[in-house]
């Protein structure tokens, strides 16, 4: 029998709106899907487990966008996922995953990673195998030239042909959507950050391919030449977007392209930037500036904003979306579209916006509660009491539970 939960929160954001009633809001879940939002007089008749947060607002589970779960974000990162044999990659990959869970993040997008192991992961915790983790979409190898960004776990090719062979590849491992190197980027040695590394043709080839199969592209781009190109061959969002001029926004707007800042990764490779190699220390150095003025254009501009850490390249642990989150409120954007990147608008880039990203019937419970005034504080999301991920709960703090008949 399914089991069924009545939860008494003070309010609800949705993933769009801010709902609440003057007697209480009750949000209700049975078996893994979400059944009754609304107020708490209007109850559905019987059993419920309830759970009673007076001081807490609901909000649909967070969605990290761009994550490499076979990576530990760890001082020695790269050389461990170089080491790392296949068995020890996916006790690694399912540790970090279960790290993510914890802090609310209920989805997750990844974004590159050794073989095939984020793709199997998803699938396994589409089999129930793993319920203490978070849904996992993933594209299996990036796809880069040979040297290039990322090729220490990319797929390399040379050329529309071998570009089209990598692509339907990943396709065929499941690959929820392809990603590519159009640039070069900050912790592969030997390439300049806002290089181009892929001309239109090989992107092209990907997107087709994609769109042939029902799936997206997202693109690695810091450079502005590398940014433009892969806008004009129909990609569906951008990672880092750095190096942007007035020609990319308006790109991005003719598109409906969004992009993905991974603001955290640059910060955190800044603050130990004494401790890492020098060509990433100088690399670094060069280019934080140039984001963050890129990612305060973009919001300015009206560019959808997502929310992804790049967690798992060094010192960049997993678990950690809400400070990325707050670092977008800093640049710019408006609370309820923080909270939108990482929630509605996460799951339209996921092409899974009738599943998730939302708190309402039909949807699948995935839901977190936040204590405090977040509606008036968007650093309240740092205090999450309660995880359920597809109704399992994951966290159980600060709450009151009994069994009532209604």
């Amino acid at each position: 029998m399914n089991k069924r939960i009545a939860i008494f929160p003070n309010e609800v954001f949705d993933g769009t709106h801010w709902l609440s009633y003057k007697n209480g809001i009750a949000v209700c879940i049975v078996g893994n899907k979400i059944s009754f939002v609304g107020p708490k007089s209007m109850l559905p008749e019987g059993k419920w487990e309830i759970i009673n947060i007076p001081d807490c607002t609901l909000i649909p589970g967070l969605i990290d966008m761009h994550v490499h779960l076979t990576m530990d974000g760890s001082a020695e990162s790269i050389n461990n996922t170089l080491s790392d044999d296949p068995s020890t990659a996916m006790i690694r990959t399912i540790n970090n995953a279960k790290k993510q869970i914890l802090q609310g993040i209920t989805f997750v997008r990844d974004c590159g990673c050794q073989g095939n192991m984020a793709i199997e992961l998803g699938n396994a915790i589409k089999l129930g195998l793993l319920t203490k983790s978070p849904k996992v979409a993933a594209c299996g190898q990036a796809l880069c030239i040979t040297g290039g960004h990322g090729a220490f776990i990319g797929y390399e090719c040379d050329g529309a042909n071998e570009f089209l062979k990598a692509a339907r590849q990943m396709v065929k491992k499941g690959a929820s959507f392809l990603k590519i190197i159009s640039t070069g980027g900050v912790i592969s040695k030997g390439t300049k950050t806002d290089s181009t590394q892929m001309n239109f043709e090989e992107i092209k080839t990907v997107v087709d391919i994609a769109k042939d199969n029902g799936i997206s592209v997202v693109a690695h781009a810091h450079g502005t030449k590398g940014i433009k190109l892969a806008l004009q061959a129909g990609v569906s969002s951008i990672e880092h977007a750095s190096y942007i001029d007035d020609e990319c926004i308006d790109l991005f707007i003719k598109n409906n392209a969004m992009f993905t800042s991974t603001l955290l990764a640059s910060q955190r490779e800044l603050d130990h930037s004494d401790k890492l190699p020098a060509f990433i220390s100088e690399k670094i150095h060069a280019h934080i500036s140039r984001e963050q003025d890129s990612v305060r254009r973009l919001i300015q501009a009206g560019v959808p904003a997502l929310g992804g850490t790049d967690s798992g390249t060094p010192y960049n642990p997993h678990g950690n979306l809400v400070q990325q989150l707050i670092m977008l409120s800093e640049h710019g954007l408006e609370s309820d579209k923080v909270l939108m990147a990482s929630t509605s608008l996460a799951a339209k880039a996921l092409n899974m916006d009738d599943e998730i990203g939302y708190i309402k019937e039909g949807y699948a419970a995935d839901i977190i509660a936040v204590c405090g005034p977040l509606k008036k504080q968007i650093n309240a999301l740092y205090n999450i009491t309660n995880v359920w991920r597809d109704g399992i709960p994951i966290v159980k703090e600060t709450q009151e539970v009994c069994n009532v008949n209604y």
